[in-house]
């Protein structure tokens, strides 16, 4: 955009805000969506299964977790709660991976 100023061109650029993509973004209606497995499984399949009804509500408090967990992100200068706040994140890591065999495993054996 250019704006004229006293006869001098002053160019401004726009500033604009984009959001940041969303892992939730790939939901489909008719499939549940495993975040932290990063996969879709159709809603029947589901219901039929008890391992992945119990996967699917531990990937929801997964999802709650860390929602909370990143929420309580320390301020750069906050050196010693940062660093334990970063450490934090491998017990999520660890739950992740976990979820994710599981649900692989159950997906496999179907």
């Amino acid at each position: 955009m250019t704006i004229l100023n006293g006869g001098a061109a002053v160019v401004r650029k726009r500033l604009v805000r984009r959001r940041r993509p969303s892992a939730r973004t790939f939901r489909q209606s008719g499939n549940l969506g495993l975040e932290s497995c990063g996969l879709q499984v159709p809603v029947g399949l589901a219901a039929k299964s008890p391992t992945l009804l119990a996967v699917a509500v531990e990937d929801l408090c997964w999802r709650l977790e860390m929602d909370a967990w990143r929420s309580r992100r320390p301020r750069p200068w906050q050196l010693r709660r940062r660093a334990a706040w970063r450490a934090e994140r491998t017990a999520f890591t660890a739950r992740e991976q976990g979820l994710r065999a599981v649900a692989n495993q159950e997906l496999a054996d179907l």
